[in-house]
C-alpha cells in the first residue's frame, strides 16, 4: 500500500522563532479512515439535543484528504524552507538555539525588575501593616519598625 509512505510524512513549522509545530496526516492515527466533516451550518438556533452522528454526504471523499493534506504539508515544508533561507541572508547560520547577549541581558533585567517588584509590594505591605496598627490598634510598633529600617534599606 503506496498510502503508507504518505502517513509517515510530517513537516516542522517554526512560528515567531520559537515555536516548533509538527504538521502530519491525521489519517495515520485514525487508521487511514477518512475523517468526517461537518458542514457549516447558517442557523444559530441553539437546541440541547445531541448531534447527529455524519451522514455519508459529509464524509471527504479519499482522494480530497489525499490533495488537501499533500497540499498542507507542502505549504508547511515551503514555509520551513523561506524561513531558513531569510536567517542565511540574514547572516544567522545557527540553528536557533544559540547563546544570544541582548536575550541573555533582557532576561537578566527582567528576573531584576521582578524581584525589586516584590520588595517594592513587600515594603507596601509592612508600611500599610503599620499605619492599620498605629490607627485601628493604638500601636505603632510596627510603623517604628518600618521607619527605621526603610531608611537603612531603601535610602542607602
Amino acid at each position: 500500500d503506496d498510502d503508507d509512505d504518505d502517513d509517515d510524512e510530517v513537516a516542522t513549522l517554526r512560528i515567531d522563532g520559537g515555536v516548533s509545530v509538527a504538521v502530519q496526516d491525521v489519517r495515520a492515527l485514525m487508521g487511514g479512515r477518512p475523517a468526517p466533516v461537518a458542514p457549516s451550518s447558517t442557523s444559530t438556533s441553539s437546541s440541547s439535543s445531541a448531534p447527529s452522528p455524519p451522514s455519508s454526504t459529509t464524509m471527504m471523499s479519499s482522494s480530497n484528504l489525499d490533495d488537501s493534506m499533500q497540499q498542507l504539508l507542502a505549504d508547511a515544508k515551503s514555509m520551513q524552507l523561506a524561513e531558513q533561507k531569510e536567517r542565511i541572508e540574514a547572516g544567522d547560520t545557527s540553528d536557533g538555539d544559540s547563546f544570544s547577549l541582548p536575550a541573555a541581558m533582557k532576561s537578566v533585567i527582567g528576573t531584576i525588575v521582578a524581584v525589586d517588584f516584590f520588595f517594592v509590594v513587600g515594603f507596601l505591605v509592612w508600611f500599610l501593616a503599620g499605619v492599620f496598627s498605629t490607627y485601628a490598634l493604638k500601636n505603632d510598633d510596627i510603623q517604628i519598625a518600618f521607619n527605621g529600617k526603610f531608611e537603612q534599606l531603601v535610602q542607602s
